[in-house]
């Protein structure tokens, strides 16, 4: 879990198909896709990401799928707000779909796509 600016996030990799098909299923809708290249400061320069971004009807969560080319898929989900408490069961809502997704606490990251990427050509 990392703070990101003043709204928390959590971060984990992730089976793509099996996480948008859990979403869609308990009624996530999908309100956005985009493709985008992250700089990064290593060769290639860049990372392309494919993301999908979902929202719960009740507005509490909000998903972002995302492909990396090269590391991998990870979904990221934050709160639509911390205010009025609603931060406070940001963990426990995380926590009942992390479960659904088939995700474990060991694949939960706070590194950055560009610091998982720098980890993975040293490994090689």
């Amino acid at each position: 879990m990392t703070e990101k600016g003043k709204s928390l996030e959590i971060r984990a990799e992730c089976d793509y198909y099996h996480v948008k098909i859990m979403l869609e299923t308990h009624g996530a809708v999908c309100v956005g896709k985009e493709s985008k290249k992250e700089d990064i400061n290593i060769p290639p320069g860049y990372l392309n990401i494919e993301r999908e971004i979902y929202e719960l009807r009740d507005k509490s969560l909000k998903f972002q799928i995302n492909k990396v080319k090269g590391i991998g898929s990870f979904v990221e989900i934050t709160p639509f707000s911390t205010e009025n408490g609603e931060g406070k069961n940001f963990m426990k809502k995380c926590s009942t779909y992390l479960s659904l997704f088939g995700i474990s606490e060991d694949n939960l990251t706070s590194q950055s796509y560009a610091d998982i990427y720098q980890n993975s050509l040293k490994a090689h």
